[in-house]
């Protein structure tokens, strides 16, 4: 190795594992056989939800039906948005301070009002951080 190489290598920081996000894209096949990407965001050390709270990767609406009727958008403001939820904290504690464990766990499909909790991006992606009661139901 030259001199210049070793200065170089020796220059470059270790890239930390604490604080970095990455993203990987996966090609999904919809019922109508064209390819779409799938975002997944894994968050392992860039945030943490507290307490009751989690994390929900926001899912646009479908504005067509699976039979092909095209849904107006008067209409697909009413309904409630959904997600999957990437992120969970510990529970809440309860009256004596024991802390109740999440009834939504990690991978969950579910439904959530328009306006609950707090829209951010988080590595280039929308997500929601939400409180457990914020939730309206779990989608099987």
């Amino acid at each position: 190795m030259s001199k210049k190489s070793i200065k170089k290598a020796a220059s470059k920081k270790p890239i930390p594992k604490k604080g970095k996000a990455s993203i990987s894209v996966k090609s999904v096949k919809k019922l109508s056989q064209k390819t779409a990407t799938k975002v997944i965001v894994d968050i392992e050390g860039l945030f943490t939800p507290l307490d009751d709270r989690l994390i929900v990767r926001f899912e646009a609406p479908s504005e067509t039906t699976a039979g092909g009727i095209i849904i107006p958008s008067s209409v697909s403001g009413d309904r409630p948005d959904r997600g999957e939820v990437i992120a969970v904290g510990r529970g809440h504690r309860d009256n004596k301070g024991r802390i109740k464990p999440m009834d939504v766990q990690m991978g969950d499909q579910v439904l959530f009002s328009t306006y609950a909790g707090q829209k951010i991006t988080m590595a280039s992606a929308d997500v929601y951080i939400l409180r457990e009661s914020d939730i309206l139901g779990i989608i099987d």
